[in-house]
């Protein structure tokens, strides 16, 4: 499955010895800080949420072990006035966050505002069809991906929320897949993205421009080779996120030093 051939394939381009490769692995797949579950346990604690009550919706992009984590980044910076939930879990797709909005969230409490980002995993499983057939073994899902099915799960999570009562709702954009704009790969998650704009302005829910966000820091960079979202294989598209999590897992490094390597 996805799980054992990302074991695999982490294991195979971290290149260092077992322990260093197991602790970079526990990193990796360790629960996100602030989890439903962590606000479950409080909860049953008698331990109250203080400030606005903010739940992150996500993949690994919000789970934050991949990447640099935006929601503690947001945690940290705004700790006297918010608590945040990060319910992001990796590799998810629009279907998983549909499936788990009401058990990680909703059936909980009903947060002041709701964060959504959600849909990489989606377009990567319509882009390449035997990552789509993956995704449907190792996700669950009972059907493949394709633009028709996120639209379908983004609005049975956008409308969850609205008959939840949650007044703030946001859903962000979609980052790139590779750093060239004019690739096949984000010529497919430009049009993710329209569609985020359309069923979002449909249930009155407020966007986050994410991906502007990207092509704007990105401006004037001369994209490497490694820079291209592949079509040939996952371990090819897939290498530069395992050497980024070497650099930052086993030598320590930034992620942004992370970046400047590829």
């Amino acid at each position: 499955g996805i799980f054992w051939k990302f074991i695999g394939a982490v294991a195979l381009v971290l290149a260092v010895p077992a322990g260093m490769q197991m602790y970079a692995l526990n990193k990796i797949f360790k629960p996100a800080v602030g989890n439903p579950s962590d606000f479950s346990k409080g909860k049953a604690a008698g331990k109250a949420h203080h400030g606005s009550l903010v739940a992150c919706m996500g993949d690994s992009i919000t789970h934050g072990n991949c990447n640099p984590d935006w929601v503690n980044a947001l945690r940290n910076e705004m700790a006297a006035t918010h608590t945040f939930i990060n319910a992001g879990v990796n590799g998810d797709t629009s279907w998983n966050v549909d499936q788990r909005l009401r058990d990680d969230v909703l059936s909980q409490v009903v947060p002041d505002a709701v964060v959504v980002l959600v849909g990489t995993n989606d377009c990567m499983g319509t882009y390449n069809d035997d990552d789509g057939k993956k995704y449907m073994k190792d996700k669950h899902l009972p059907e493949a991906p394709s633009r028709e099915v996120y639209r379908k799960n983004m609005r049975s999570i956008l409308n969850q929320l609205q008959e939840a009562g949650v007044v703030k709702r946001a859903v962000m954009t979609l980052p790139p897949l590779g750093e060239k704009q004019d690739s096949a790969a984000n010529k497919l998650v430009a049009a993710f993205n329209e569609d985020i704009e359309a069923i979002a302005k449909e249930t009155n829910t407020t966007v986050l421009p994410l991906a502007a966000k990207f092509w704007k820091a990105l401006d004037g960079r001369n994209p490497s080779a490694n820079a291209t979202y592949d079509s040939d294989g996952k371990f090819v598209r897939s290498k530069p996120i395992f050497q980024a999590l070497r650099s930052h897992y086993v030598w320590g490094r930034s992620w942004d030093q992370c970046a400047a390597e590829q």
